[in-house]
């Protein structure tokens, strides 16, 4: 109760009188007092029993969902799970291409039937704009951005986590480091990029355009082992998710390559793929069910009338280390 009572600002004794269904507080508080301790995982749905259950839509495209790992999965899972324990519904709205491209709006699907959407995993531009356009209800995107879009944003801190990511490597001891992904895909991968340039400008590393590489399709979601490698290789990459990582391996076993012996990898999202005896992935952990928790708590908030200011909600996230990443010494030797 103390803890309710600190996020609203109340005293503990009005919180109490809300959970027990006694006189002496407003209407209003008691509403406010229930969903905020529905939010904070306090009370069930039978807590909310006068409360409305809401269906939101969690929108992503089948590249996302489908094609790679089941990084997108989680979220749904996680977020799902919390809606049906506080009562509301998710619809889940897969698209495929040409329903991304506008052939298939969702105006035409679900118009007036959601009371909130959820945009997962970076969708395209005018198909987002068409969805806005023909729904006013409160909206939240999750892991990516888009700038002068009116919603409110849970994503990881991926700038930092790109420097992170090129600064293990550093303190390991390499020096030549490539980049797996490509930046016009997702901000996400952009944002990484970003993060792993300064790492090396600031370490007075090379940047080198041969050492950046892309082994997947931006629009289908799939993933190459044919792709051609730099005639000088890096000592190591920085591969944007675990998927891409797992599709680089098997390129470099195509030239006799492993890893961590010859090349060493540092990834992000820690899904299933990455932690196998195939592919024991150093990599940053993102906090798929605090992303989840968050934006539902952000859209519960809007739902609930408030008028704060747009903004980015960042999620925790963690170094993973496992045996993917070698020491290099002074001498060039790797341990």
């Amino acid at each position: 109760m103390q803890n309710i009572a600190d996020a609203l600002g109340i005293t503990k004794v009005s919180v109490s009188k809300a959970l027990n269904h006694q006189t002496g507080i407003s209407d209003s508080l008691r509403k406010k007092i229930l969903e905020t301790a529905a939010q904070m995982g306090y009370v069930g749905p039978k807590a909310l029993s006068n409360q409305k259950a809401y269906t939101f839509g969690f929108i992503v495209t089948k590249r996302f969902f489908l094609e790679t790992d089941r990084f997108y999965n989680i979220i749904y899972y996680h977020l799902n799970k919390k809606c049906i324990g506080l009562g509301h519904k998710l619809v889940l709205i897969v698209l495929n291409e040409a329903e991304e491209r506008g052939n298939i709006p969702l105006a035409t699907l679900c118009k007036d039937t959601l009371d909130g959407i959820f945009f997962v995993g970076q969708i395209n531009d005018k198909y987002i704009d068409s969805v806005m356009a023909a729904n006013r209800v409160p909206m939240v995107a999750l892991d990516f951005y888009r700038d002068h879009m009116e919603v409110d944003y849970v994503l990881a801190d991926n700038y930092s986590l790109g420097y992170q990511a090129a600064m293990k490597m550093i303190e390991s001891g390499h020096k030549k480091i490539g980049f797996v992904g490509n930046i016009f895909a997702t901000s996400s991968i952009a944002d990484r990029f970003f993060g792993y340039l300064k790492a090396l400008a600031v370490n007075n590393l090379p940047i080198r355009e041969d050492f950046f590489l892309v082994n997947n399709n931006a629009s289908t979601g799939e993933y190459y082992v044919d792709i051609f490698l730099p005639e000088e290789m890096p000592t190591g990459f920085v591969c944007h998710c675990e998927m891409a990582a797992y599709y680089l391996k098997m390129t470099l076993e195509k030239y006799s390559l492993t890893i961590p012996d010859d090349v060493s990898v540092v990834a992000f999202d820690n899904t299933d793929i990455g932690h196998t005896a195939m592919l024991d992935l150093t990599t940053f952990d993102i906090g798929r069910h605090e992303m989840a928790n968050t934006a539902l708590e952000v859209i519960l908030r809007r739902m609930g009338g408030d008028q704060s200011p747009l903004g980015k909600h960042y999620v925790h996230s963690i170094l993973v280390e496992r045996t993917s990443v070698k020491v290099i010494s002074e001498s060039g030797n790797k341990k």
